[in-house]
This record gives structure tokens, sequence and C-alpha cells, in this order.
């Protein structure tokens, strides 16, 4: 981001914060969640608790998983927005503060702890509501000073604490928003169909990606090995078109047959095929969080860039209806706790993920009853 940019965003974080809210009543509950994958399927459940039964509700959402939101609420106006276009492109940006002004709600939620301020933030002052819930942050996710600056003043915010899950933060937000509302959880009822191509159902789910990089990716060839000795049926080996090289070299050491790769699926698609999978292996990415909601055995093989924070999952008690925890497979690091942001490579992986063996991936899988949905 240049110069130029950051004085934009400067500008209208100011004329967000300062302009008059328009004088209309108001009424409806904007709920802001603009984070990935993951973190947008471990929230779904808590999102249907916190929408309010007497007002109008609308989910302001990334417009990657806008579709899915759609499907799985439609109790609520879903607006999709593009996070990077709206850093990017002022005239994008101000149609966007001008929208989201105009609905004149009474209240935003905030539910997202890691939240932006030059997108949620402003967002949240343009929406000029009478009343606003979120997290307290920290300066290692905001700048302190611009935070000060530019923050809503009265908002009322939930304490941050070190260590807690993502499962924990959002069933604390939804006890605080509505104490009363049983979590509900919206994957379970399995809305997004197999494609027909699949209809069968009878594969095993692989993530061989993830959101945050190649660096964070187990290696092609252990995959091929590990799933080679696992034995089952067939592989939906799934990715982006992005990731279609990391995919053949695993395809490359299965036999003909055994598996073929989905690098062409829409969001919709892939919720499809994760959500009636018999079930699901992969690093530490949304397909396993997705895979989990949905009820559907999952390993994954995690770094240690973030422990606690989304792998593995804490107790029983915070989980959903329905969601079954994944088996994690780890292994100790000295850097653990860098936020992936590794100085200790190995041959441009993590360090934490790339020395997991096949044979520890595999002891895991025979000490636990996960073997008996391969």
């Amino acid at each position: 981001m240049n110069i130029k940019q950051k004085c934009l965003l400067l500008r209208d974080l100011a004329a967000a914060k300062y302009l008059p809210a328009p004088k209309v009543k108001r009424g409806g509950t904007l709920i802001l969640r603009l984070d990935r994958i993951g973190d947008f399927a471990l929230a779904a459940p808590f999102l249907k608790s916190v929408l309010s039964q007497e007002e109008k509700n609308f989910l302001l959402v990334n417009e990657l998983w806008a579709p899915l939101c759609q499907k799985l609420f439609p109790e609520a106006e879903v607006i999709p927005l593009s996070p990077g276009k709206f850093l990017n492109d002022p005239h994008y940006r101000c149609q966007m503060l001008k929208d989201v002004r105009a609905l004149g709600v009474r209240k935003v939620l905030q539910m997202r702890f890691y939240r932006e301020l030059f997108v949620e933030e402003l967002l949240a002052l343009a929406a000029a509501p009478e009343e606003t819930v979120r997290f307290q942050t920290t300066s290692f996710h905001l700048q302190p000073g611009l935070l000060k600056l530019f923050s809503l003043s009265g908002a009322e915010e939930l304490p941050y604490f070190p260590g807690e899950h993502e499962l924990q933060r959002n069933a604390r937000f939804t006890a605080h928003i509505s104490p009363e509302a049983a979590v509900e959880n919206p994957w379970l009822t399995k809305p997004f169909q197999l494609p027909e191509r699949y209809t069968s159902g009878s594969y095993v789910c692989i993530f061989p990606g993830s959101g945050k990089g190649a660096m964070c990716c187990w290696q092609p060839e252990k995959w091929g090995k590990l799933l080679n000795l696992l034995k089952a049926p067939f592989y939906l080996i799934t990715g982006t078109p992005a990731e279609r090289e990391m995919i053949d070299g695993i395809l490359a050491f299965l036999p003909p047959g055994k598996a073929e790769a989905a690098t062409d699926l829409t969001l919709e698609e892939f919720a499809g095929v994760v959500s009636h999978a018999r079930c699901a292996l992969g690093n530490d990415t949304g397909g396993i969080h997705l895979a989990a909601m949905s009820g559907v055995p999952s390993l994954a093989i995690s770094g240690q860039g973030q422990p606690g924070w989304f792998l593995p999952y804490p107790s029983p008690e915070f989980l959903p209806p329905g969601a079954v925890a994944p088996l994690v497979v780890t292994t100790p690091c000295a850097c653990s706790d860098c936020f992936w942001r590794c100085r200790n490579l190995s041959d441009g992986r993590c360090r934490c993920v790339a020395e997991i063996s096949v044979e520890q991936v595999q002891e895991a899988v025979e000490k636990s009853n996960f073997s008996a949905f391969l």
C-alpha cells in the first residue's frame, strides 16, 4: 500500500468518525465478519444464535463465502464485501461506506477478535450505531495510536484472554449477547449438495494446501506415502487451481484410479464435497474446520504458528452440537506461537510442519479410532 492510498484511508476514517449520522429511526443489527473460510466455519453456529429475533439482521461478510452465508442464514440480509478492493479502490470503498451508513442500524456486533482497523473499524464507524459490542484487541493486531484516534467511543468491549481458542471466543461472545439462546449448528443440515460426479460419497477428502501459504503445507511426497499406507477406497484431493502442481505431485505417488484432483470446485461445491465425505485429512486449513463443524471426522497436520488458537480444539463443552474435534498431529517447536512469521524454515517450509513424519501420522491414526472412517 503506497502513501497516497494510506492518506485516502485516513481521510475516510476521519469522515466516518466525524460526519453526522443520518437522522433516521434506527433499527436492526449489523454483524461484521470479514475473515477466512476456516474462521467463518467455526463462527457460523454462533452467528446463528446472535441473530436478532425482533429486528432485521444484516451480515456484512467476505464476498468469497457470501454464497455459503446466504444458504446458512436465510433470515438475514447478506452484504458481500471484498476486503482487498475496499482497501485499494477509493470509489468502491466510498460506495460501501455510504451503503452501510444508509442501513440505519441500531446495533453493530464485531464478533471477530482479529479485526482490522482499515476495514472492519472503518465500516463500524460508518454504520454510526447506537450500540456496539466487540472484543478488546491488542497492539499486535492494530496500531494503538490510530486505534485510539478512530475507535468508536462508548463501545462495549469483551476482554481478551491469551491462549483462548476461537470456539471459546465465539461461545463467550454469544453468551454475552444472547444468554438464553441455544447454539444451533447450521452445517449439520448439510445444505450444500454433493456434485453429481461424486454421488457415491465413498471418498476421503484431502486438503494439501493452506490459506497461509506453501510454507505451512506438508510435503507432497509425504502425503503420497501416507495415502498409500492408509488404504482408503478413494481420495478426492481438493484445492485451488494455484495448488494444482502440489496436487499433481501427490497423485504421482498413487496408483491410477486411486485418487482424483478437484481444483475447479465452487465454494458451494467444495462445502458439499467436504460435508458428505467419509472423513478428511489436511493441513491446518479451512477445510478441516468445515469438516469438523459438519460432523465429519478429520485429521490435521499442524505446525506451531498459533497453538491453541484454532488447533487443537478445546474441551467438548465448547463444541457446537454435532461437531467432531479433529485429530491433530503436531511436533514441539522452539519458536512456537510465531503467528506464522516463521524464521526457522526447512526447504521453504516451517520446520514445525516439515519435520512431522509419515510414521508419526500413521501412528496417530492407528492409536485412535480414526482408521475406522477410512
